[in-house]
Formats: C-alpha cells, sequence, structure tokens
C-alpha cells in the first residue's frame, strides 16, 4: 500500500464535490419563492405569510396567546391564525391593533416581514 494519492480517485472526487455543491444551489433555489428572486417584486401570497411569521415570533417572543390577543383586539382567535399563516390578507387598518397588542408598530412588523425578500 502505497501512501501516495491516486490521481484519478482525486479527481472524481473534485468532480464529485463540485456536482453536490451545484446540486445544493439548485435545491436552494428550489425552496426559495420565485418572488424571492433578486429586484422580484413578492407575491401577495408571499408578504402575507411573511407578516404573519412576524406577528407570530413577536407573539411569541412575548409568550403570549392567540386568545391573548383575541382578547385585545376584539378578533376571533382562529382569525388571528389565520393571520399568522397568512392564509388570510391582512388589511393595514386590522394591523395597528395588532401591533399596538405586540407593542410595536405596523411599520417595524412590515420591515421584520420584508428582511425575508432581502
Amino acid at each position: 500500500m502505497t501512501d501516495t494519492p491516486d490521481p484519478d480517485l482525486a479527481g472524481q472526487l473534485d468532480r464529485l464535490s463540485r456536482e453536490l455543491d451545484a446540486a445544493r444551489v439548485a435545491l436552494e433555489r428550489a425552496r426559495r419563492p420565485a418572488s424571492a428572486a433578486p429586484g422580484a417584486v413578492p407575491e401577495s401570497r408571499d408578504i402575507r405569510k411573511a407578516l404573519g411569521g412576524a406577528i407570530r415570533r413577536r407573539r411569541k417572543a412575548m409568550k403570549l396567546r392567540l386568545p391573548d390577543m383575541q382578547e385585545a383586539t376584539g378578533m376571533a382567535h382562529t382569525t388571528l391564525a389565520r393571520y399568522e399563516t397568512g392564509e388570510l390578507r391582512l388589511y393595514a387598518d386590522l394591523l395597528f391593533p395588532i401591533a399596538a397588542f405586540l407593542e410595536t408598530t405596523p411599520d417595524a412588523l412590515m420591515r421584520e416581514a420584508m428582511r425575508e425578500f432581502e
């Protein structure tokens, strides 16, 4: 047995490594929403999901429950849950009481949501 590396094996390993890197990049692109492409305008559904995610993260960070938000905003907790998942469109006038409950501003929630598209 020799200690010198097999040049054919090293070449194959290098080629496989490049192919694996290319596959990882392709997989990452496939997982990313089409609207996340650089310079693209995010789709409405992606914006809803991002904003809902920002609301949910803020609520959980404050250790609050949906029934707490329901009581403070007067909105049904099932509706609030659908806002958080992006299933329902959240209009600006409804964002204000949610933001107030979360001790933040609608602008701050939107900025957090839009970071997903940077």
